[in-house]
This record gives structure tokens, C-alpha cells and sequence, in this order.
């Protein structure tokens, strides 16, 4: 027995570390140049998943649809790859693309056979907090310069995109450890989803309380990112989450229904009539010029991507990057590549993922994940946060250690209705 408890709490600590080295994943393109020094943590990422793999003694195959979708991908990425390679010159960073797909793969198979029910544990759940604490006092370091951490960090992530040393008014605009400040927005919307689900289901008032300063505190670093599309993927999600649980827990209930849209109503009419104090103090939310330059932009990339994908509409254009590697968007991306098989299969993994989060949701883990699906599926209109392999590697992360949860619960229960 106790090496079995033993067992399951070195697995918690592997995921742990898996987790803190995916949060950190370094990108040192002052000391190894740009196209090194982004690859760096990847690969230094997919010889930690390899290494861990290795020494798993019972790896489990998942004949899940999530499992299989991940197959699908490494099939589709190679076969668009192979039809690229006949039609135009493939060069090494289009090789690295099917690096993704087989990364992700390893990912859910490595957490996917290490979860088990010490997920649970309180001492799992401190570190995982401890951690993301530690990491929230350093990004506001970074965002404040204090004792020159902006300095620091510049030798081990790159910050050009962060604007973090930029002397305009943007300024105050946060990226952290992300190199981008959407997607350290976006990163801060998936906490939050588990912060906010802990504040609705927990039952002991001192853990409520904590995830309620979390929140704020997640909320506000949110705002010091810039990201609209963070803001609003935050606040949608939080709205998901709060009526998946209202409608699951009072789902017999015609009153709390009824609430639940009033309280609904209202906050939209809080916003309406607060909203100008909010924008005035962080002006660029409310920089009409820059939000119109923003979407021109986007719209002029995107068409061209449409323009490029009427070639080969089924199967797209592969992922070769000679005319097209910037699209903004991961929906125009997978569709520009892979065509439109590949997109409405892409689709399908996110429909399905949240379909089986809301059923599910009665469990904190789970409506936390409603969440999350639902950060992914707004962030992705206006940036590629599947394919940025920080945040990508985090979503098959959390969605394989929900695969697993609702394993292991499925099979508790055929059990005892096999004892009985």
C-alpha cells in the first residue's frame, strides 16, 4: 500500500514538474539566435516528455476520440507536407511543423498515464497554487522592472515581441514568460477558469476565499496585458462557467434559471454604464483608431489566406511557408493548410472536448475545463493558440487529465455496480 501511495505521488510530482517546465519553457534568442533560440525550449520540451515516456513502465493507449484525433493530425500534417514537397521547395522550418502534432501526442500519452485519483490530493493542489503564486509575483516584477527582472529575463525569453521595452505607451503591456502579451492573456484566462469553478464549488470557506484573490489577482493581470481578446475571453468564460454550473445544479429549478438571465442582463447594463472609467485608465481597450487598424490588418490576412486556400480547398496548402506564416487566426491557419477536412475535424476536437466538459461539469475539474474550451475557441479567431506550442501543450495537458478523471470514475462506479 504505501508504495503504491508512494507511486501515485512521484507521478503528481512528474506532472507537476511537466507543468512548471511548459509555464517557464525558455526561448533564448539572445544567446542562441531567433530561429534557435525559439526552437530551444520545444525541443528541450519534447526531450523531457521522451525521457519521462522511457521510464513509465505501463503506458496506456487511449482509443479515445481525443486520442485519435491527435493521430489524425500527425497523418494530416504529414500528408499536406508530402503534397507541399511536390509542388514547391519544403525548407527546414516546414519540416518542424510535424513536430507539433507528434509533440501533443506525447504529451497526452505521458499525462494521460500518470493521472490518477492523487490528482486530488491536497498536497498537489498547494504546489500547483505555490507555483502559480511564485509565478504571478514574478511576472508583476517583470511588468514593474523591479530589481531588473525585465533585464534578467531578456537573456532567457525573448521579449521584442512583449513589448517590454518599449518606451511608447504601451508600455505596461505584459507578456511575462509568453513572448506575447495575447497569449500570456490567454494563458491567465485558462487559471482563472479553475480559480472561479473553485470559488462556485468549493465547500470550505478558506478555499473560496483564496480562489477569489487569485481571480482578482489573475483579472487584473489580465487588463496589464492589453489583450481585448483576452479580456473578452475571460469574461465569457467566467460567464460559461457560471451558468453550466447554475443550470447543473439547478437544472430542476425554473427560479435559478430565471436568475441566472436577470443576473445576466444586469451585469451587461453594468458594463455599459462603468465601462468609460475602465477605458479611460487603460486607453488602449478603448483606441477605436488601433482597434480598426488591428482588424484591417487581420481582414488583409486572412483574405489572402482564403485567396491561397480556393487552390486546394479539400486538403489545403500544407504547411509550407514561403508565401504565407503569419495568419492571426488558428481557424483560417488549419483551414489554409489542411483545407476543409482538416479544419472541421479541427473544429470537432473543440465541440466534442466541450460537450463532454459541460456534461461532466458537476465535478470542479470539469467545469473548470468549460472554461477553458471556451478560452481556446474565442482566442483562436484573432490568434493561433493551438499552434503556439505553450498554450497548446497545456490544453492536451488538461484535457488529458479530464479523459482520465472521467476514466477512473466511470470504471469506480462499474464497479460498484458489479460489488452490488
Amino acid at each position: 500500500m504505501y508504495v503504491e501511495e508512494s507511486s501515485k505521488k512521484t507521478n503528481d510530482v512528474i506532472i507537476f514538474s511537466l507543468m512548471l517546465l511548459v509555464i517557464w519553457k525558455p526561448t533564448p534568442t539572445i544567446l542562441l539566435g531567433e530561429s534557435l533560440g525559439y526552437k530551444f525550449g520545444d525541443i528541450l520540451l519534447l526531450i523531457t516528455i521522451i525521457s519521462i515516456l522511457v521510464r513509465i513502465k505501463n503506458i496506456i493507449n487511449p482509443m479515445n476520440l481525443n486520442y485519435i484525433f491527435l493521430v489524425f493530425f500527425i497523418f494530416v500534417e504529414i500528408v499536406s507536407l508530402f503534397f507541399s514537397s511536390l509542388r514547391l521547395p519544403v525548407i527546414l522550418d516546414d519540416l518542424f511543423e510535424l513536430f507539433r502534432p507528434v509533440l501533443y501526442l506525447l504529451i497526452y500519452l505521458t499525462v494521460y498515464s500518470l493521472v490518477n485519483n492523487s490528482i486530488f490530493y491536497k498536497d498537489s493542489i498547494r504546489r500547483v497554487y505555490i507555483a502559480l503564486f511564485i509565478f504571478f509575483v514574478i511576472s508583476v516584477f517583470q511588468l514593474f522592472n523591479f530589481l531588473g527582472t525585465k533585464n534578467i529575463m531578456s537573456f532567457f525569453y525573448e521579449v521584442s515581441k512583449s513589448r517590454t521595452f518599449d518606451t511608447s505607451e504601451s508600455i505596461w503591456r505584459l507578456a511575462s514568460t509568453f513572448t506575447n502579451p495575447n497569449y500570456f492573456s490567454f494563458f491567465l484566462a485558462i487559471t482563472l477558469s479553475f480559480f472561479f469553478s473553485g470559488i462556485l464549488v468549493s465547500e470550505n470557506i478558506k478555499e473560496k476565499v483564496w480562489n477569489l484573490i487569485f481571480s482578482i489577482v489573475v483579472l487584473s493581470l489580465v487588463l496589464f496585458t492589453g489583450s481585448r481578446t483576452g479580456l473578452v475571453a475571460s469574461i465569457i468564460s467566467v460567464l460559461g462557467i457560471y451558468f453550466v454550473y447554475t443550470f447543473k445544479t439547478y437544472r430542476k429549478s425554473t427560479l435559478y434559471k430565471f436568475i441566472s438571465i436577470i443576473t445576466f442582463f444586469l451585469l451587461m447594463i453594468f458594463i455599459t454604464f462603468y465601462s468609460q472609467d475602465f477605458l479611460n485608465r487603460f486607453e488602449r481597450f478603448s483606441d477605436v483608431e488601433n482597434i480598426k487598424f488591428n482588424l484591417y490588418v487581420r481582414y488583409e490576412i486572412w483574405f489572402e489566406a482564403l485567396d491561397k486556400w480556393k487552390q486546394s480547398p479539400l486538403i489545403g496548402n500544407g504547411p509550407y511557408k514561403y508565401y504565407m506564416d503569419t495568419f492571426d487566426s488558428n481557424y483560417v491557419l488549419m483551414l489554409y493548410r489542411y483545407g476543409l477536412i482538416g479544419l472541421t475535424l479541427f473544429i470537432l476536437l473543440f465541440f466534442f472536448n466541450i460537450l463532454k466538459s459541460i456534461k461532466n461539469a458537476h465535478t470542479k475539474f470539469s467545469l473548470g475545463m468549460v472554461g477553458v474550451n471556451i478560452v481556446f475557441m474565442i482566442s483562436m479567431i484573432s490568434a493561433i493558440s493551438f499552434n503556439f506550442i505553450q498554450l497548446g501543450a497545456i490544453y492536451i495537458g488538461l484535457v488529458a487529465v479530464q479523459d482520465k478523471i472521467i476514466y477512473l470514475n466511470e470504471r469506480g462506479k462499474n464497479n460498484i455496480e458489479y460489488k452490488n
